[in-house]
């Protein structure tokens, strides 16, 4: 628990930097082109509470964020819980949707966060995941800087491939899959304004190089299906040897 309180802190700080600003103004984009299409009464927020501006345009009225280290005041539009997301007190099969802000990578025990995530959808319910590609810029950039003690370099980065394995083991079914953020890790003003023209013809290129990816899965429950008997006619054997009519059974 001391480690994920450690790893939230630190990557609250990095998001009031010049860096993190930028990259939460290009998650936010992404997250603007999904939620719009998503309908239902409760919306379910993983991560730091300035991820839940990108769910600004949602049609979805009631928002729960939950983090394990709240210390603001609770918003009029999203309400705040201070709990573990890897034991969520909520009742199973009652959210509509859940967007995971680069919670899993922050988390020693990113299965069990899944898997909380599968309990509290409801049936055919959607799952917004967003990460740090570790075979991207940033990725590489974190091998450059080993021990450089600043987020999100330091986290525990989950590539696409092995959070699909994840998911699909869950049975969820993945619907998109995307990269995006196309900016240079550092806090240089004058070279974050240059990038920005590249950031915005990388985006609309849809190229495959962005340090970071968003994946939306679907909540899929199989259903059974009731075999009735078959009716079957065989004769009965009375008396003598005499065989009877023939009856249904």
């Amino acid at each position: 628990m001391q480690y994920m309180l450690k790893n939230c802190q630190a990557m609250r700080q990095w998001l009031q930097q010049p860096t993190g600003k930028i990259f939460l103004a290009s998650e936010h984009h992404q997250i603007a082109e999904i939620l719009p299409r998503l309908f239902g009464y409760h919306l379910l927020i993983l991560g730091e509470p300035a991820f839940a501006s990108c769910t600004s345009t949602s049609t979805i009225n009631h928002q729960i964020l939950i983090n394990p280290c709240l210390d603001i005041e609770t918003s009029n539009v999203v309400t705040l819980v201070t709990s573990r997301q890897d034991k969520l007190p909520i009742e199973s099969n009652c959210i509509d949707a859940v967007y995971l802000a680069h919670c899993l990578e922050l988390t020693n025990n990113p299965h069990e966060v899944l898997r909380e995530t599968y309990r509290v959808l409801r049936p055919e319910g959607i799952a917004i995941i967003t990460g740090f590609n570790p075979w991207r810029l940033w990725g590489l950039w974190q091998l450059l800087v080993k021990f450089y003690k600043n987020p999100p370099w330091y986290n525990q980065l989950i590539s696409t491939f092995q959070l699909e394995n994840w998911l699909s083991i869950l049975e969820f079914d993945i619907l998109h899959a995307k990269n995006f953020c196309f900016s240079w890790p550092t806090n240089h003003r004058t070279i974050l304004q240059k990038i920005h023209n590249i950031e915005q013809l990388a985006c609309n290129l849809h190229l495959s190089f962005g340090v970071a990816y968003i994946i939306m899965a679907c909540k899929r429950m199989s259903t059974l299906t009731p075999i009735k008997q078959k009716w079957q006619f065989r004769r009965r054997i009375m008396q003598n040897n005499v065989a009877e009519s023939l009856v249904e059974i």
